[in-house]
């Protein structure tokens, strides 16, 4: 099981536009933070929805043991952009990672020059930058490898080598997203991609440099198939979609990844 820089694995989990009050966020935060506690080995971070970051964060005091991060960013650090939300925005709300290049938001027109601008906005203003990146299908070609190299090229066009050990490279593969565990990627597919993904970010930067970035995997990653993923897949955790509303199967999501 590969670790982060700083030897501990990282768990993301992204509620996305869930859930519908601020009372039932409260319940998952509830029991999810019994089990943070117990934690040695695992970065836990959640990106709620904007609107309940601070609440939800200002109810665990001074603990530590749950990290916050927003789900998105505007790439303009000021200016008249309605319903976006800016890095300071994010910072002053303590809130330290930034989920850039979700496929539910390149699927609304995000490119790669938009996500680039995200970013390097988020790496210079010193907060962890998520990048997520996927294929939307794969052939026996193996086309979907030129892709997944373009796409990480051009989404860190412009990135300094001092601000990868804040960068996060989340691999989503899109086909995959919203089935079942038994029909999602295996834990082979899974170790191939991280082993590729860390040989493009080695040609795009060094060997040194590309072992400070921590590679996570998301596309389905459910209780059901998280043990074999974890422990066989070669990978610094996981994001999370809609597993990690789920208070009980999450929690124990969590005590898996940490005992791996």
């Amino acid at each position: 099981m590969a670790k982060d820089s700083q030897n501990k694995k990282i768990v993301v989990a992204n509620w996305k536009m869930s859930p519908e009050t601020i009372d039932e966020a409260f319940e998952i935060l509830k029991k999810v933070k019994e089990t943070a506690k117990t934690l040695k080995n695992t970065k836990l971070v959640i990106c709620p929805p904007s609107l309940y970051a601070n609440e939800l964060k200002e109810s665990l005091g001074k603990s530590k043991k749950i990290l916050f991060g927003a789900q998105n960013v505007f790439y303009e650090e000021k200016g008249a952009h309605t319903g976006e939300i800016s890095i300071d925005m994010i910072k002053n709300l303590g809130m330290g990672y930034v989920i850039v290049g979700h496929s539910e938001r390149r699927i609304l027109g995000e490119d790669d020059n938009i996500v680039s601008k995200k970013i390097n906005l988020v790496l210079n203003s010193k907060l962890n930058a998520i990048l997520c990146i996927g294929e939307k299908e794969r052939s026996e070609e193996g086309d979907f490898l030129l892709f997944i190299s373009e796409q990480i090229k051009n989404s860190l066009h412009g990135v300094e080598k001092k601000y990868l050990k804040n960068l996060i490279i989340a691999y989503e593969p899109i086909w995959a997203i919203g089935k079942t565990a038994e029909d999602a990627m295996d834990s082979r597919g899974v170790h191939q991609m991280h082993l590729f993904i860390k040989k493009v970010l080695k040609d795009l930067f060094d060997e040194k440099s590309s072992e400070k970035v921590a590679i996570i995997y998301g596309g389905s990653v459910e209780l059901e198939n998280t043990e074999e993923l974890i422990e066989n897949g070669n990978i610094n955790g996981f994001l999370i979609g809609h597993e990690s509303l789920n208070a009980d199967k999450f929690c124990k999501i969590l005590k898996i990844v940490d005992k791996s």
